[in-house]
């Protein structure tokens, strides 16, 4: 059974080597990085897939098996096989939706701040996506753009940001708003 599993693993990589190590290989080529990226992407979404595929087939051949030799055992190992790969399914499309929902909002952030390599980094992304879902029909690997450190910056900059102005609201400091002094408040000890 677990041969079916790497036959789809085999496939998925044959498939990959051949498609996105192509696109891949122009990319190097060319020195464009985003035909590179979306090579390796496209192969690892592939393999995924064969992956996935193999396992759901393999699980479903145990469950028959055990089906027709009428072993219980069989089919409960045939089943939670056919599960795993529900699972991985499901597992892909839940981060596949972050991705996007992360990436339309640098987008939107990138918009309203003015920030075209932002923008650009996360329609890159999307476009990344995108093409890697037609070209591979099945699971979606991409790693987002250089641009998640940005997006970690972003984050700590906003929360400075709201920090700075409640506390010009309250009349404090951040640092008093957190319970500490502010810096230029606390006296200057000299030594005596």
């Amino acid at each position: 059974m677990d041969k079916i599993k790497k036959t789809g693993i085999l496939l998925g990589a044959a498939v990959g080597g051949l498609v996105g190590g192509a696109l891949s290989f122009t990319g190097k080529m060319t020195r464009v990085k985003f035909l590179d990226e979306l090579g390796n992407s496209v192969m690892d979404s592939t393999l995924y897939t064969g992956g996935l595929v193999g396992e759901a087939a393999s699980g479903a051949v145990r469950m028959a098996a055990g089906k027709l030799q009428k072993q219980p055992r069989k089919i409960h190992r045939g089943k939670k096989q056919v599960k795993r790969a529900g699972m991985g399914i499901v597992g892909n499309w839940v981060h596949n939706f972050h991705l996007v929902t992360d990436e339309l909002g640098v987008i939107k952030d990138g918009v309203l701040e003015g920030d075209k390599e932002k923008i650009g980094a996360a329609t890159q992304t999307l476009g990344k996506v995108v093409t890697v879902g037609f070209m591979t029909s099945g699971a979606i690997r991409v790693e987002p753009d250089a641009h998640g450190e940005l997006k970690r910056k972003l984050r700590a900059a906003r929360k400075k940001a709201k920090a700075e102005a409640a506390a010009r609201k309250d009349g404090s400091s951040p640092s008093e708003k957190d319970g500490g002094e502010a810096p230029s408040d606390r006296p200057q000890e000299e030594a005596e």
